[in-house]
């Protein structure tokens, strides 16, 4: 019983890897991200599901290449701070109830494209 339960974990888990872009795989592999794992009974919300709605946005922001490409993303979509403090928790970042909007900004900025550019710039070298 309890192998079948650890198989079909497994193999959900090996479903995820595949998903996997080459830059998530990068990141892995150079300690830049990590993989965790949460045990949650069925039918509790997970902090992470009340973000899913923003995923799309961190998804536009993984596309853009520059830091000034981001502003005028944000600049056009005029998010509220709540918002932004979502797509904050999507991504895993922390931020402080008293940032500002422009703080958070520049917060997920760094953390996807600037992140971006800073490991081309060092796979470059």
């Amino acid at each position: 019983m309890i192998d079948n339960v650890l198989i079909k974990q497994l193999e959900l888990f090996l479903n995820y890897l595949k998903k996997l872009t080459a830059q998530d795989l990068y990141e892995l592999e150079h300690g830049i991200s990590k993989i965790g794992f949460v045990i949650q009974p069925v039918g509790e919300v997970c902090a992470f599901t009340e973000t899913e709605a923003y995923t799309h946005y961190v998804q536009e922001l993984q596309l853009l290449t520059t830091r000034e490409e981001c502003i005028e993303y944000f600049d056009k979509l005029n998010l509220q701070k709540k918002d932004l403090e979502d797509i904050l928790k999507c991504l895993g970042v922390p931020f402080n109830k008293k940032d500002n909007k422009s703080k958070l900004q520049s917060k997920i900025i760094e953390s996807t494209v600037g992140k971006k550019l800073r490991n081309e710039a060092i796979i470059n070298k």
